[in-house]
């Protein structure tokens, strides 16, 4: 029979003790029903003084924990008698040997709970007694949702293979040769896992690698693989769930199915990739899967992390990461209560950033700073001199209490939260959680950490000028609502902060022309806090953004000369707006109902598929509309929108067909409006047949649209194009990265 356990440290004191003489009693009525040998050890446990003092410090300040304990009397006596390292190894190994070839989805999603449960405990227990360093503690949940989601993804491919949509080259080791990578990330990546936190996935596919009898279900085997993993780590069941499974950081989650493909994937990062994204994947870590082609992935990625050489703007940009955080410098008193240990201020997040925008300068020419764990990596940039011995010190330690209290939040309830209590009582247990007498020692304790944490933060970029001039928090990283920004943009005057969030983190994913360059966003990662200002000024800060927002899509909305005049100037020169794709334009015209005859030009067949790409992604078909006699037919698709349907046709060489005027002129008149492309001005022939196509389109009582769609054509013919809209040819203007 297992023996009471004396504990290295002592217990902290029970903060309910009407619960946890509950949890005795409760204790107590699971002995009296269980087996001779566990209900022995149980009453003996529970009269020893270690185990008296165990059952009360997690009953008395853990209703879930106290649960837990109460249930598991077997488990727990193993615990005591093995110990816990045996305890957790075993139960890893138990998993592997119980489900390592399960074929019933819902035995595995069972198994995985159960077990979470007892690991939750065991590790709860471990760290309360003060038997695990939190770097164990966080290692242990790590360890357990790597082995959650391994499990997972080894069923979901042997189903796969099962039914004949993949063809896996080891039946009996199905990740192996598989071409599936998930990838850790965040503090699963990092092996830094808290009690109730989520995990981070991005799911891809190596479609070089993976073999199929089916490839045109390529694609949606795998994205439904990657919702199937969700649901066997994320769906709650009778037996609670296992970790709470995001996806959201993979490239653009607003527009990109579940599973990626690697190109695409590559395709993304290299070249729309943001640099908190390069941040993110600091931390990356295959975890299940096709570990080879999972490495291989981000060996290729390295160049895009880690930077050998950095211009200025890109290291103004990573400095940016930190400056959208508001620095307050150890001005003004830091409420305990209602704190988020996380994202407040001198929380984990400002350690973490602290770390990555350092490693982010400094990695690509010395790979010893590309570790994933945070306080190992605060031991290297001390070593290298980036920072002082007195900050690697001062910030780990107090990384560590941060963690211990974020864990105690969450032990409460197993909540996801990171905000302590708002009332006395609920901070009063805290306290007790971490061994404090009460909470005023607790609140002096924490609110030093706070200071110690904000002064490394604030002086780390002291050189460098805060984006947010003061004003508070502005931070469009990531996928999730930062919520000091919403303060801050609540204080400017936005009444619908979050869609204003959603606005920003859009124009940061480069889905608008005029931020798809590394240099653009870098740009606009400094232009943003004053551009917010000023829009917080005018009476509608949020219809005046989302009109602006409006210009940056430039297509999927109409509007006049006038209105396009008023608002680039409420905007000012210096803002760049993107007219978008004329695809997306025409789009939107046909949305309205409007039948457009297109005159426009793509500059090679190459990017003329990627044209009609993109209106079939749109749901447009597209059609060849009849051309006078000698028209180059195999280089030409005119874009039509006939009444009542959404078919249209782009073509190339407009400038040629319009010199040689081989468009038919019933085409244009048959349309309700004429859409001419502003760099077709240029040569003078062109210039001419679209003067002629205006003709036609205004003889016949139809609408003209123009694009100002080049800074060089609008340099040269500026004049030009004042004169015309004088003229008042054109019905509608798309003002397009240019003004005039």
């Amino acid at each position: 029979m297992p023996s009471p356990i004396a504990f290295s440290s002592p217990l902290p004191k029970p903060f309910d003790a009407a619960q946890a003489a509950l949890g005795m009693e409760r204790w107590r009525q699971q002995a009296a029903a269980a087996e001779p040998e566990t209900r022995a050890w149980a009453e003996a446990f529970a009269d020893s003084e270690p185990g008296r003092a165990l059952i009360e410090a997690v009953c008395g300040n853990s209703p879930y924990l106290g649960h837990s304990l109460t249930r598991e009397l077997p488990f727990v006596a193993r615990t005591v008698r093995d110990g816990f390292d045996d305890t957790f190894a075993a139960l890893i190994a138990s998993l592997h040997a119980g489900h390592g070839e399960e074929k019933s989805m819902d035995r595995l999603m069972a198994g995985l709970r159960v077990a979470k449960r007892r690991a939750a405990l065991l590790i709860a227990l471990a760290d309360i007694a003060g038997e695990w360093p939190l770097f164990r503690v966080t290692g242990a949940l790590s360890e357990l949702a790597e082995t959650g989601v391994q499990l997972a993804a080894n069923f979901l491919l042997r189903r796969a293979g099962e039914a004949g949509t993949l063809t896996l080259p080891d039946p009996q080791r199905p990740w192996v040769g598989s071409g599936l990578i998930v990838l850790g990330m965040g503090k699963l990546g990092g092996r830094e896992l808290n009690y109730s936190s989520d995990i981070d996935l991005i799911v891809l596919y190596d479609d070089a690698v993976v073999q199929t009898p089916q490839p045109d279900n390529l694609a949606r085997t795998f994205i439904r693989l990657a919702r199937d993993l969700v649901r066997i780590m994320d769906e709650r069941t009778k037996d609670g769930y296992v970790f709470r499974t995001d996806l959201r950081l993979r490239p653009d989650p607003g527009s990109t199915p579940l599973a990626i493909p690697v190109l695409a994937a590559l395709t993304y990062y290299e070249g729309r990739g943001q640099n908190w994204e390069r941040a993110a994947m600091i931390k990356a870590r295959p975890v299940a899967g096709d570990l080879a082609a999972g490495a291989a992935f981000l060996k290729e990625l390295q160049p895009y992390v880690w930077r050998k050489y950095m211009d200025y703007a890109a290291i103004a940009d990573v400095h940016s990461i930190k400056r959208q955080i508001h620095a307050h410098k150890g001005h003004g008193e830091i409420a305990v209560r209602g704190h988020n240990v996380k994202l407040g201020r001198g929380g984990i997040r400002e350690i973490e950033f602290f770390v990555q925008t350092q490693q982010l300068i400094a990695g690509g020419r010395f790979p010893e700073l590309r570790g994933r764990e945070t306080v190992p990596m605060l031991a290297e940039l001390a070593a290298r001199g980036w920072i002082t011995a007195e900050a690697r010190d001062a910030l780990a330690g107090q990384y560590w209490f941060l963690r211990r209290v974020e864990h105690a939040v969450q032990m409460v309830a197993d909540e996801q939260t990171h905000t302590l209590p708002e009332d006395d009582e609920g901070l009063e247990r805290i306290a007790r959680m971490l061994g404090f007498a009460d909470s005023e020692g607790f609140s002096a304790a924490f609110r030093d950490a706070l200071q110690q944490v904000e002064r490394h933060y604030a002086a780390l970029f002291e050189a460098a000028p805060e984006l947010s001039s003061g004003i508070g928090n502005l931070v469009f990283t990531g996928d999730v609502d930062d919520p000091d920004t919403l303060q801050t943009l609540g204080r400017l005057g936005f009444q619908r902060p979050s869609d204003i969030c959603h606005v920003i983190r859009t124009w940061h994913f480069g889905r608008y022309r005029a931020t798809r360059s590394k240099e653009a966003r870098e740009r606009l990662t400094e232009l943003t806090p004053a551009l917010l200002e000023a829009f917080g000024q005018t009476r509608r800060a949020d219809d005046a953004l989302i009109e602006a927002e409006g210009l940056t899509k430039g297509s999927m909305r109409l509007i006049d000369a006038e209105e396009a005049g008023r608002l680039y100037a409420a905007m000012g020169p210096a803002i760049e707006m993107s007219g978008g794709s004329a695809a997306n334009t025409l789009a939107g015209m046909a949305a309205l109902g409007r039948r457009c005859a297109f005159i426009g030009q793509v500059a090679d067949d190459q990017l003329g598929s990627v044209f009609t790409h993109d209106l079939r992604a749109l749901g447009v078909a597209y059609e060849t509309p009849a051309l006078k006699e000698g028209a180059p037919t195999a280089r030409c698709l005119i874009l039509v929108t006939p009444d009542g349907q959404r078919t249209m046709n782009t073509f190339l060489g407009a400038s040629h067909l319009l010199e040689q005027a081989m468009i038919a002129e019933d085409w244009i008149a048959d349309a309700d409006i004429l859409y001419l492309e502003g760099y077709l001005w240029d040569p003078p022939l062109s210039r001419a047949a679209m003067r002629r196509a205006i003709d036609v389109a205004r003889g016949a009582g139809r609408k003209v649209a123009f694009t100002l769609s080049d800074a060089f054509i609008i340099d040269r013919h500026g004049d030009d194009f004042r004169a015309l809209i004088g003229e008042g040819l054109f019905d509608i203007l798309f003002a397009n990265e240019v003004e005039i």
